[in-house]
C-alpha cells in the first residue's frame, strides 16, 4: 500500500517527488555510495525506508505552497483504500523514525523494543510475525512503530545496524532533540555503514576527547635515568617507576585516565606513547618540561591502530593449531561468562568509565544499562551461527 501511495504521487507530482529524492535520499550520504546501495541487495530496504519517510515527513511545493505528502494523498488516493488502510496511512504519517534495541523476541509473534539514545524510553511490544526471529535479540534497528488499533506494528522500512555503527550512532543521537535531525542521522548512518572503506578500516575513537585514535610514539635518549626518574616522582601526575614504566594521568570525577605511557629501556632509551594527535601535542610539553635536560628527542612515529592490529593477525591459518569446534565454543562461552560475571561493578568506556551500578544512578542510566544484556545475547547468537 505504501508503494502504491508513492506511485500515485509520482503520476501526479513527478517533478516534486524527484526533487524530494534528490534532496533527501541522495543528500544523506555520498551520492555514489547511495547509488551503489540502490543497485545492491539492500535496494528494496532503502526504497521502503524512503517511501515511509515521504509519507511521514515529506512535503512538496504544490502551486507555491509546501504541502505534506499525506495531505496530497488525501486528495484522491485514500478514496481507494479501506477504512483500515486509511487509518494505517494516517498513523504512519505521524510516526517518527527512531533507533531501537531488540531486547527480547517471541518467535513468530512479537518483538520487545527499547529506544536507544533516549533517557526516557520504555519497553514497547511490537506485533511482528515473519520478522520475529530469535537471532534478532540484541540487534539495533531504525524503525517506525506504527500504532494500529490496540498494538504496534513495524513500518516496512526497517534498517538494521552493525554493532559498531550502532554505538557510533547512539552517541550521535543522544544530544539530538528534533525528529527531523534524528531521522536524518539514522538514515545517513545506515547508508554509511556500507562504505567499503569503513568496512576495511574501522574508526577507533578516544574515550577522553572523542577524537580518532592515532597511535603516536615519541622516542628520546636519556642522559641520566636516575635523575629523570627522580623528577617524574616529584610530580603527582606521573605514576610508576623505572621497572614498570610511568603514566601521565589526568584526574576525572570517575577516576584516573592515562594520557601518556612512558617506558625506559636498558640503554637509556625513553619511549612515550599517546592515543591521539591532540593528546601528544597537549602532554608532550608537560613530559619534556618535567624531564628538563635529561631527555633529548630523537624521533616521532604515528600509526593507525587498524594497521597495528592487522600486523598482529596471522598471515596464514595453516600455521595455527586446529582447535575442535566444541572446545572453541566452550572457550568463547567461558570467556563471555567471565567477562560478564562482575560486569555490574566494572568501569566501562561505553558509560564514560562508570560502572553499570554507578550508571543506574544517573538520569537515563537505566536505559543504557539495559542495552548490555541484550547485546551479550546477540553476541552468542552470532557466534553460534558462525560456528555452525
Amino acid at each position: 500500500m505504501v508503494f502504491d501511495a508513492i506511485d500515485w504521487l509520482g503520476t501526479r507530482h513527478r517533478q516534486q517527488l524527484d526533487q524530494l529524492a534528490a534532496q533527501d535520499l541522495f543528500g544523506l550520504a555520498d551520492d555514489q555510495l547511495t547509488r551503489e546501495v540502490l543497485s545492491s541487495k539492500h535496494s528494496q530496504m532503502l526504497q521502503m525506508a524512503f517511501a515511509d519517510w515521504v509519507i511521514a515527513e515529506g512535503a512538496m511545493m504544490v502551486e507555491g505552497v509546501s504541502t505534506r505528502a499525506i495531505s496530497l494523498l488525501e486528495q484522491g488516493f485514500t478514496d481507494t483504500l479501506t477504512a483500515g488502510q486509511h487509518r494505517y496511512l494516517k498513523a504512519l504519517s505521524v510516526t517518527p523514525l527512531r533507533l531501537y534495541l531488540v531486547e527480547s523476541v517471541v518467535p513468530g509473534y512479537s518483538l520487545q523494543l527499547r529506544e536507544i539514545g533516549s533517557a526516557a524510553s520504555r519497553l514497547v511490544t511490537v506485533r511482528e510475525r515473519s520478522g520475529s526471529r530469535p537471532d534478532l535479540q540484541g540487534e539495533a534497528v531504525g524503525a517506525r512503530l506504527v500504532a494500529v488499533e490496540d498494538h504496534y506494528e513495524l513500518a516496512g522500512g526497517v534498517l538494521s545496524f552493525t554493532s559498531m555503527m550502532m554505538h557510533k550512532l547512539a552517541r550521535e543521537l543522544r544530544p539530538l532533540v528534533s525528529t527531523v535531525d534524528i531521522s536524518r542521522a539514522i538514515r545517513t548512518a545506515w547508508i554509511q555503514q556500507f562504505d567499503p572503506t569503513l568496512q576495511r578500516r574501522p574508526q577507533f575513537v578516544s574515550d577522553e576527547d572523542g577524537e580518532p585514535v592515532q597511535l603516536i610514539t615519541d622516542t628520546y635518549q636519556c642522559s641520566n635515568v636516575a635523575l629523570f626518574a627522580q623528577r617524574l616522582a616529584a610530580v603527582s601526575r606521573f605514576q610508576g617507576d623505572e621497572v614498570g614504566g610511568w603514566s601521565l594521568e589526568k584526574r576525572r570525577a570517575d577516576g584516573r585516565l592515562q594520557m601518556c605511557g612512558i617506558h625506559v629501556d636498558d640503554v637509556g632509551g625513553v619511549t612515550a606513547f599517546y592515543q591521539t594527535a591532540s593528546q601528544a601535542e597537549r602532554y608532550r610539553p608537560i613530559l619534556e618540561s618535567v624531564a628538563g635536560d635529561t631527555l633529548r628527542h630523537v624521533t616521532r612515529a604515528s600509526e593507525d591502530p587498524f594497521d597495528v592490529a592487522m600486523r598482529l593477525v596471522p598471515r596464514t591459518r595453516s600455521k595455527q593449531p586446529e582447535i575442535p569446534a566444541e572446545l572453541m565454543t566452550e572457550l568463547f562461552q567461558s570467556g563471555m561468562r567471565q567477562a560478564y560475571a562482575d560486569w555490574a561493578d566494572k568501569s566501562l568506556p561505553a558509560f564514560e568509565h562508570r560502572s553499570p551500578r554507578e550508571m543506574l544512578r544517573t538520569p537515563g542510566g537505566e536505559v543504557r544499562v539495559r542495552e548490555l544484556p541484550a547485546m551479550y545475547v546477540r553476541a552468542l547468537h552470532i557466534f553460534d551461527r558462525c560456528s555452525g
